[in-house]
């Protein structure tokens, strides 16, 4: 009797495909920003746009960013930190990995240019640098 339990339960379960399955493909519905050699990108679905930064061993990769008024998404991309980032009368300072991607949110509505600074917020000695770029607000359309 036990036999016959035992492959009756061993034919169900293959008929039912119990087993180990093996996911394909994202394991989110969201949809990421469509990314282009420009430092600016455009998030269609939330009309957000995005500016990538990266700093690397203390420095940005650029010295001016752009960007346009309205909903922002700034994307820091940091290796050799954690650094202490901050924009002039956008964003307040906070603190980034060592080594990985932050996304931070804000808006802004006046054209102007912002300082943006990153520091080492653990420095190895007293001399230790901050880092600085501008980030020039243009109105929408404007040049």
């Amino acid at each position: 009797m036990r036999i016959i339990a035992s492959l009756v339960g061993v034919g169900l379960a293959a008929s039912l495909g119990v087993g180990c399955t093996t996911r394909q493909g994202a394991y989110s519905d969201v949809p990421g920003p469509l990314v282009t050699n420009d430092q600016s990108v455009q998030v269609d679905d939330e009309n957000i746009n995005a500016v990538v930064v990266h700093i690397a061993n203390g420095q940005f990769d650029e010295s001016v960013y752009e960007q346009q008024t309205g909903n922002m998404r700034l994307v820091l991309r940091t290796e050799g930190g954690p650094y202490l980032f901050s924009i002039d009368d956008l964003v307040q300072p906070r603190e980034l990995p060592e080594s990985g991607s932050t996304v931070v949110q804000y808006s802004t509505s006046a054209p102007g240019r912002h300082t943006m600074h990153a520091a080492l917020s653990t420095p190895t000695d007293a001399t230790a640098t901050e880092a600085t770029a501008t980030l020039d607000v243009r109105p929408v359309g404007g040049r």
